[in-house]
């Protein structure tokens, strides 16, 4: 019995960690979409510009299709960056996640002479 709750577990721990690295691997996937994204829509303006150097217009600002792809591209990054990579983490060292209780040392197992002084090195 003991034995047959050991191999759930670790089936469980495997489906958790084959499931992170598939949004890991998902999140990638969107961040080089991003990427390429990024440089279609600059590849878009500069053509753009040639266009109207040609026409001899002036140039007011990128094109409409343009302006839709990056604000596309920048709601696919967010999605990418905050809800494919999972939960934030507390990084407070303070949190109830980090604090564990720790045992008080025997001094006397620790220092030979616990009645010297304690030294500390600073470096200088």
């Amino acid at each position: 019995l003991q034995s047959a709750r050991i191999g759930v577990g670790a089936a469980d721990r495997f489906s958790l960690r084959s499931t992170r690295f598939n949004s890991i691997g998902l999140g990638f996937t969107l961040d080089s979409l991003d990427v390429l994204l990024l440089f279609h829509a600059a590849f878009s303006t500069i053509q753009y510009r040639v266009l109207l150097k040609i026409t001899e217009e002036e140039f007011s600002g990128p094109p409409l299709n343009v302006i839709l792809e990056l604000i596309l591209d920048y709601m696919l990054c967010m999605y990418a960056g905050l809800a494919v990579l999972g939960n934030f983490q507390s990084i407070l060292s303070d949190s109830e996640e980090k604090q564990a209780p720790t045992e008080v040392p025997e001094w006397n197992n620790i220092f030979k002479d616990s009645t010297l002084p304690l030294v500390v090195n600073i470096g200088c």
